[in-house]
């Protein structure tokens, strides 16, 4: 799994500051529903490399099939084309009753290590190019964008296949690695963007290869 991230050209709308939407993604755990401003984009339903894991009873209720994923669990079913089996005109027709999975996917998880397929273009290209990186007005929330970094990178050293929900716990676990990043933050401030993206990137393709 490449993390398409390192290569997206970002857009304008903003994901707000870093520790409001830490806070409100630990709510949405707790809640098994995340607040994502959409504003319309269904990009997530429409691309074909996104599977949507069920529940036993979900795919009973659902329309699914047995996944030939190593999971080889149930997923819902998609159209010819790709897209959600409930997309209808370009908006979800069972959103208020929709998945568990679906109800837990917040794509902004990708801006901070949520990897994303080399074969996701209709999520990166139309739902994440929507996006800015979030707000990092001040030291300790650089700290912070680090210690994310290297937990997330340590959940993905651990496991390849890490899932949304595996990204999101080590996100929510950042203060672990908080003296950590306060050790190295000195080292890269200086750094550019472009610099800092090859290091990460770096550092987790070796993670991965190290497992």
């Amino acid at each position: 799994m490449h993390n398409k991230i390192t290569e997206l050209r970002l857009g304008n709308q903003h994901p707000g500051s870093l520790s409001t939407f830490l806070r409100k993604l630990k709510q949405g755990f707790e809640l098994g529903t995340m607040d994502v401003p959409c504003n319309g984009c269904t990009a997530c339903c429409r691309d074909p490399m996104m599977f949507v894991d069920l529940t036993e009873a979900e795919a009973h209720h659902f329309k699914a099939h047995k996944s030939d994923r190593v999971t080889k669990g149930w997923e819902l079913d998609r159209k010819e084309n790709g897209e959600c089996v409930y997309l209808i005109d370009n908006r979800c027709s069972i959103y208020a009753d929709r998945p568990q999975s679906c109800r837990g996917y917040d794509c902004r998880l990708h801006l901070l290590g949520l990897p994303v397929g080399t074969d996701q273009d209709v999520l990166v290209n139309e739902g994440l190019s929507r996006w800015r990186y979030f707000s990092l007005p001040t030291v300790e929330d650089k700290v912070m964008h680090l210690a994310i970094t290297l937990s997330v990178l340590a959940a993905i050293s651990n496991n390849r296949d890490a899932t949304h929900k595996d990204i999101g716990l080590a996100i929510q676990n950042w203060p672990a690695y908080r003296d950590m990043a306060r050790c190295m933050y000195d080292d890269i401030k200086d750094m550019s963007p472009e610099e800092l993206t090859a290091l990460f990137d770096g550092l987790g393709k070796g993670g991965r290869h190290a497992r």
